[in-house]
């Protein structure tokens, strides 16, 4: 089922190409024979996130990168949720991730079985967070090293809004 649902790649970024163009890379054995369509949301409004994504065109041609002007990661990832519906009407799927991190091979396919098999409206995926050893006191007592992992199945809260799935019908449900 995931070869045919009608998904959406939504990534915020700021200041970040060289980031951003290492979970391009990630994901392009993943979006391979997909109804699958990526968006860049760039707070900087920059040029360097635009220039990755045509870089990644050349790969992916269903890959844009919109200009985000209202600072904040909650109003990229509105945006990202507003021009999931111009680029896909019908889109299923809405999957955000986060111009810091990668996937791995499978991620797409485990992500959407896990959907699937618990009839979902948000899926949680595990993001594994790696502070370097000279992390200071602060970044090593944060919600992000704090983070729980679970056990596949339905959980008593998600880890935040990194490798999240988000089912068409949530968005209906909140309008």
């Amino acid at each position: 089922a995931g070869a045919v649902a009608r998904i959406v790649i939504g990534i915020p970024t700021y200041r970040r190409p060289d980031l951003l163009r290492l979970l391009l890379q990630s994901l392009v054995d993943e979006v391979k024979g997909r109804n699958l369509h990526i968006i860049i949301g760039d707070n900087e409004c920059g040029s360097d996130a635009p220039a990755e994504a045509a870089r990644f065109a050349a790969i992916w041609p269903r890959v844009e990168c919109i200009a985000v002007r209202q600072r904040g990661i909650s109003q990229v990832r509105n945006a990202l949720v507003r021009h999931a519906s111009v680029v896909m009407p019908d889109w299923e799927w809405l999957i955000m991730l986060d111009d810091d991190g990668y996937v791995t091979p499978g991620w797409l396919d485990r992500l959407l079985d896990a959907a699937q098999r618990f009839d979902a409206n948000l899926i949680g995926g595990p993001v594994d967070g790696q502070l370097p050893s000279s992390a200071n006191i602060f970044a090593r007592n944060s919600v992000f090293a704090a983070r729980k992992r679970y056990a596949t199945g339905l959980v008593p809260t998600l880890g935040g809004a990194q490798n999240l799935c988000i089912a068409r019908k949530t968005v209906d449900l909140v309008g």
